[in-house]
């Protein structure tokens, strides 16, 4: 239901909703790939930023996800 009703109307809050979702189910790699399509739709938005880089951060693989997160958060250390 929620993928239909972000595919209908792009809706912020229904792409933030999923994806804490999908974290409180123990599903982070989709929780990130709705992140990350969220930050696509909403760029610059701190919210989907943060949460991006954290979730990344808490789950990274490899030093390029963590990389990946620095990048996502570096913005508000430098208050841009």
């Amino acid at each position: 239901a929620y993928r239909r009703a972000i595919e209908a109307t792009g809706q912020r809050e229904l792409l933030l909703e999923f994806a804490l979702y999908l974290q409180a189910r123990a599903r982070p790699r989709e929780a990130i790939e709705v992140y990350q399509d969220a930050l696509v739709r909403f760029p610059g938005d701190d919210t989907i930023s943060n949460n991006l880089a954290m979730l990344i951060a808490d789950h990274a693989d490899s030093a390029g996800e963590l990389d990946r997160a620095l990048d996502l958060v570096r913005r508000f250390e430098l208050g841009q």
